[in-house]
């Protein structure tokens, strides 16, 4: 009789264990809402071996010293969203530790963004992110929703573990990708991680990401251990959720929950402007819990109008179009096409009675996002970008720096024939944008090739000879 050993070593490795994580309180009720079951949810993989060598001693000793402050703050952030991971890891037949791969991509911040155009908790850049379920457009980036891109890091984890039956394997394929992981398995005909690391093929990014992730856990689990003692944890996020026919301003909406602007934009990361996306019916918008009663008697009394904050109208001194317009006053071309019933590429005539909402928040103007992440895009691409700046009505040297990100000393070195006490509407600005030094990394997910972004400040140590830290670099924002 032939037995076939592949499958009886993975059926003996599904039998379910007990997995120790730190203490860390149970999510609450009204955490998250619950995902639904699948086939593989029953079958519970093995914990991740927390093994002590040199390297993972190495990085202990590196997150104990020059990775002291960004660690103690992520250790005080992760009260904040391990509880919610640690229940999704759960229902997906995961083990806790996985958690703190979330650790050492961002974190645990949802706001994460790296020059490879990854963002969130988990750090999915856009292909990854889409494939997994996560929707990516102008009104909402899910991959920096908790709840959802710790479901679709689950899934995608879990299909790694299917394929190595390794953890090291997995987590350095989250990291690498899977492509290259197989080839390196081939190339050195060996499935242990470590001797993996011995060779030359892999990216010392990767070779450094399980020691990492193991150091990082050995710590999280016990931090009075390693010197991070009295870690003041951030309360577990919690919060109730409320379906919005037509776009709100979350203004308003704060105003309906009885709470501040700063509290509802904190609890919907994934909202990336201050309002509901403008098409979407039947939207769902997380209130702090024990407010939703409260919300929807105040919801149901206002007005579609009065949903965005109440509008004005005025009458049109000459013919514009609705982008144009929209730019001048900040807002969406599809939200004053909207509240005016006409489309995003029409014309308006002199004359014409225009409704326009409320004027968005301080610094959150439409366009300046918009410009803001453009010059983002540019610094990408690996080499100087131009951009040009027209300035607009309001704006001087403070208010231009803070729209391009760029320093009042470099506004002024990049445009020396500029007078600037008398900058004038109109006026043409060129913004140059320099790309960091380092490449990014990238990964093969699925099929093809496809960026993602480099690890926290506290991963971007460099190591040579004999795996001391050389330098510390920040290479995300927001962090």
């Amino acid at each position: 009789m032939v037995v076939n050993k592949v499958y009886w070593k993975r059926l003996l490795l599904s039998v379910p264990v007990v997995v120790l994580m730190s203490a860390c309180a149970s999510a609450p009720k009204h955490a998250s809402k619950p995902i639904p079951q699948d086939h593989f949810a029953e079958v519970q993989r093995p914990d991740i071996p927390l093994v002590m060598n040199d390297r993972v001693q190495d990085w202990i000793e590196y997150f104990q010293n020059q990775g002291h402050e960004h660690f103690a703050r992520y250790l005080r952030r992760s009260g904040r969203y391990i509880p919610m991971m640690r229940r999704i890891l759960k229902q997906h037949g995961l083990p806790d530790d996985l958690v703190y791969l979330s650790m050492i991509e961002s974190g645990f911040n949802p706001h994460a963004y790296s020059r490879a155009r990854a963002t969130g908790a988990w750090q999915f850049i856009y292909q990854t992110g889409v494939r997994y379920g996560l929707s990516v457009d102008t009104w909402v980036d899910e991959r920096r929703d908790p709840d959802k891109s710790t479901v679709a890091a689950a899934q995608y984890l879990k299909e790694l573990y299917d394929r190595f039956n390794n953890w090291y394997l997995a987590a350095a394929s989250y990291n690498a990708g899977e492509g290259k992981i197989g080839r390196a398995i081939q190339k050195y005909n060996t499935e242990d991680f470590w001797q993996l690391a011995e060779g030359k093929y892999l990216k010392a990014e990767t070779k450094d990401y399980v020691p990492k992730l193991i150091a990082a856990a050995l710590i999280a689990k016990n931090p009075a251990k390693y010197g991070f003692k009295n870690v003041d944890y951030e309360a577990p996020v919690v919060f109730d959720e409320a379906a919005i026919e037509t776009p709100m301003d979350l203004r308003v909406a704060a105003k309906c929950a009885g709470v501040s602007y700063e509290e509802i934009k904190a609890l919907n990361p994934e909202l990336l402007h201050w309002l509901t996306p403008p098409d979407a019916k039947d939207y769902k918008i997380k209130i702090p819990t024990g407010t939703e009663a409260k919300f929807r008697q105040r919801y149901a009394e206002l007005n579609p109008e009065e949903r965005l904050g109440g509008t004005d109208k005025v009458k049109l001194d000459e013919s514009t179009t609705v982008a144009k317009l929209a730019r001048e006053h900040g807002l969406p071309p599809v939200l004053l096409a909207a509240v005016n019933g006409v489309g995003t590429g029409d014309s308006l005539r002199a004359g014409k009675e225009i409704t326009l909402p409320m004027e968005p928040p301080e610094g959150e103007a439409f366009y300046e996002k918009r410009d803001r992440e453009v010059a983002q895009r540019g610094r990408h691409h690996g080499r100087d970008s131009v951009f040009a700046y027209k300035v607009r009505s309001g704006d001087n040297l403070k208010t231009i720096s803070r729209k391009t990100g760029l320093s009042v000393a470099a506004l002024k070195r990049n445009n020396p024939d500029v007078d600037w006490s008398s900058v004038r509407k109109g006026q043409q600005l060129k913004i140059y944008k320099s790309a960091p030094a380092e490449k990014t990394s990238r990964v093969a997910r699925g099929s093809g090739k496809v960026r993602r972004g480099r690890d926290l400040a506290m991963n971007d140590k460099t190591k040579k000879g004999t795996g001391k830290a050389k330098a510390h670099r920040r290479t995300k924002r927001g962090t």
